[in-house]
């Protein structure tokens, strides 16, 4: 039996939501609880996009978690859709989670594994087999030319 390594996720660079409208798109990969972070417990949720790895962050049990919950593997559009006042100094930022339905959705491991796999660039993934950042990168702008 032969192990193949994994990617380290990391997370990449932080996607800032600064102003309405602000988006990030990418595969979603999944989220991290992060029990103590700088103000406090939050989670981090990976994505996986065309210019590499981006990390969004939220408060655990936050509206923009719970609308990426169970999303793993699909192609998703975050964006920054208003600001509410919350009585707690800042505003409350709304989110609106778009998923990209001409995308197949993978599984979790095609993002993470660094196997080479040019046999699968044109062909269908099937659901459980390993592949590269290429072959994800490949579906992203298949899925892009059906839209």
């Amino acid at each position: 039996m032969a192990f193949k390594e994994k990617l380290d996720s990391g997370g990449g660079d932080s996607v800032k939501f600064n102003k309405i409208g602000d988006t990030v798109t990418g595969v979603y990969l999944g989220s991290q609880p992060v029990p103590e972070g700088k103000y406090g417990p939050t989670t981090k949720h990976l994505f996986k996009t065309e210019e590499g790895m981006r990390t969004v962050w939220a408060k655990p049990n936050s509206q923009l978690g719970n609308l990426l919950s169970g999303e793993e593997g699909n192609e998703l559009k975050v964006t920054f859709a208003e600001s509410k006042p919350s009585g707690k100094g800042n505003p409350q930022k709304i989110f609106k989670v778009s998923i990209n339905d001409a995308f197949e959705r993978l599984d979790s491991a095609y993002l993470l594994s660094n196997e080479s796999d040019e046999q699968y660039a044109e062909e269908p993934l099937p659901t459980k087999t390993v592949t590269s950042r290429d072959t994800v990168l490949a579906k992203l702008q298949a899925a892009k030319r059906k839209a």
